[in-house]
């Protein structure tokens, strides 16, 4: 890393090469009535007290002329003229300054008593207490250097209809070298501090008169940027010997300000702001008609949730009661099965007694087809269970319900239109067994073949129906653990969904409402601050020389000030001898042969 001196030389011609980059080239430059370009470079050199009031000026230009200098005239208010780079001098009558010689380019110094644009007030304090610079040299102690610029340079402008004092803007930096065998915990307010090795350079950097020039609209600029308005700059230290070198300053009106010259408006912020509060109000609207919709959901889930606790208890009724009626089925046939070859046996016995016989075997039937009636009443029932539950929810599915349903009830028919006519058979068979005695044996033989076959059918029936049964009770137990999971999710949903809307309504009351508020309140008043920088650039570009320059020349001009330095008086040698100082070359010394 390099020296903080020589740090402190780049910081100070840096700014002066920001000047003279923001000028307009040869190509840009005004144009002079014969056509032909005219620039100049005016650097003015104030030389101040360690106090910052001012002793001299000394101003070096660079005047080129694409034409030549020759006779060109140039009002100026400078005194002591001389060529600093040929012995031909120019001509100073009534406050014009005129060459008689060749070549496009003239190189000349001058001392000027005009009062320069920026003043620099630079006070010091020991241990709180205000004091002289001479006085503060060699002394120990809190030391407090408080550097304020002025800016002298404004004129009126009416901004906003209202008639106000502009200040041209100066970009100004100050640089104080601090070494560190003399100065200890070094701070600055608004300025920085670079610390290296044995050295700390600070660096302040200010626009003297902004303020003023903003006036109440400073307190916007604050609101919507962090640009610094001080004009003020206080560096503390703990001092050892106090001494300290020149305090070194560069200024110039030439600031790039391309940039600012555009449309700038917070209307279009403010109108952006405005489109997201509706979207957010249709958001919040929809997350709260969300969160209704879902609570009614969780509400539907209960209920069905319910129906299928229900449909699962019938179901279990239901395989209970058709595991009754298909073990009496069993039953009826293997009493029949011991009373076949019994009939067989008594065929000689009365038809009295076989009818009897008939009849009380009928009586069965109908006892199995009343058991089928009820069984077809609770099948009635569940059939109405399963409908309540599309009734509660009608984007339920009991598709697979329904298919069961009907494949078992059409069982519970075939089966019971079965017994019915095994009913009839017997009943004809009692009423007509007086007469059919003789054909006992014929008709016991077809009762024997019809009831084989009806048993087969039952049997088989009984058992599908009995596996139905136990396949519907399986599924409304499914079904029901399904929606007891399903009821929890929605339960789960129904309160997030109230979260979420409570949170968009915060975000929407608590964010973007006041949000958009703030903004219209700074809309106007940020309005008011871009006239003021318009009218700031006005003024900017409107400062065209510190010591004059020719009609129609484009003109850059940068200011470079220097403190005397504060130091103790130098010792004598033994015999009265002044000690000689050694004689080196300092960082004024290199940046006056920047411009030479």
């Amino acid at each position: 890393m390099k020296h903080p001196k020589t740090f402190a030389r780049r910081a100070v011609c840096g700014l002066l090469a920001l000047s003279l980059a923001a000028a307009p080239s040869l190509s840009g430059a005004v144009l002079a009535s014969d056509n032909s370009a005219i620039t100049k470079q005016e650097t003015v050199y104030m030389f101040l007290a360690a106090d910052g009031s001012l002793k001299s000026t000394t101003v070096s230009s660079w005047l080129h002329a694409d034409s030549g200098v020759r006779g060109l005239g140039e009002p100026t208010s400078l005194t002591d003229i001389k060529n600093v780079k040929s012995e031909t001098a120019p001509t100073l009558k009534d406050g014009v300054l005129s060459w008689d010689m060749d070549g496009n380019d003239a190189y000349y110094q001058g001392a000027s008593d005009t009062t320069p644009p920026i003043a620099v007030s630079i006070t010091y304090k020991l241990d709180g207490k205000d004091i002289a610079p001479a006085d503060l040299a060699g002394k120990s102690g809190k030391v407090e250097i408080t550097v304020a610029f002025k800016n002298n340079c404004r004129s009126s402008a009416t901004v906003g209809g209202v008639s106000r004092e502009i200040y041209t803007p100066f970009a100004t930096t100050a640089v104080l070298d601090l070494p560190t065998d003399t100065f200890q915990n070094v701070k600055c307010s608004g300025g920085s501090v670079l610390s290296e090795g044995t050295n700390q350079v600070v660096t302040i950097l200010a626009v003297p008169g902004l303020k003023d020039s903003l006036g109440k609209d400073a307190d916007t600029l604050k609101q919507i940027s962090d640009f610094s308005l001080q004009d003020t700059f206080t560096v503390t230290a703990e001092a050892k010997n106090f001494k300290l070198g020149s305090v070194v300053i560069a200024a110039t009106p030439s600031l790039p300000l391309d940039k600012l010259k555009g449309d700038i408006s917070l209307g279009e912020l403010s109108s952006g702001l405005s489109q997201l509060q509706s979207a957010t109000e249709q958001l919040a609207s929809g997350t709260q008609q969300l969160s209704e919709a879902l609570a009614t959901y969780s509400g539907k889930m209960e209920e069905l949730d319910s129906g299928i606790s229900d449909l699962s208890a019938g179901a279990g009724d239901l395989l209970a009661g058709v595991t009754q009626y298909t073990d009496g089925v069993q039953q009826l046939f293997d009493e029949i099965d011991q009373l076949l070859p019994g009939l067989e046996a008594q065929m000689g016995q009365s038809g009295q007694a076989i009818a009897q016989d008939l009849q009380n075997l009928a009586g069965k039937g109908q006892t199995a087809s009343q058991e089928m009636q009820d069984i077809t009443q609770q099948m009635g029932a569940l059939y109405q269970q399963i409908l309540a539950i599309k009734q509660a929810d009608p984007s339920a599915d009991i598709t697979a319900l329904l298919g069961a349903f009907g494949a078992l009830k059409q069982q519970l028919e075939e089966h019971g239109a079965t017994l019915t006519a095994l009913g009839q058979d017997m009943q004809t068979l009692a009423t007509d067994a007086g007469s059919m005695q003789t054909d006992l044996a014929t008709g016991l033989q077809t009762a024997k073949e019809q009831l084989a076959q009806a048993e087969a059918q039952l049997r088989q029936g009984s058992t599908d129906l009995r596996q139905g049964a136990k396949d519907l009770s399986d599924g409304a137990a499914g079904a029901k653990d399904a929606t007891g999971q399903l009821s929890g999710a929605a339960r789960t949903i129904s309160e997030k969904s109230g979260e979420l809307d409570q949170g968009m309504n915060t975000y929407k009351t608590t964010g973007i409402d006041p949000a958009k508020g703030q903004i219209d309140e700074l809309v106007g008043d940020a309005d008011n601050l871009l006239a003021l920088k318009d009218a700031l650039i006005a003024q900017s570009e409107s400062y065209q020389s510190f010591a004059g320059s020719p009609e129609g020349c484009d003109t850059t001009t940068a200011f470079v000030m220097k403190t005397d330095e504060i130091s103790a008086p130098k010792t004598e040698k033994k015999g009265g001898e002044s000690k000689k100082a050694e004689k080196k070359t300092g960082l004024w010394d290199r940046i006056k042969g920047l411009f030479s």
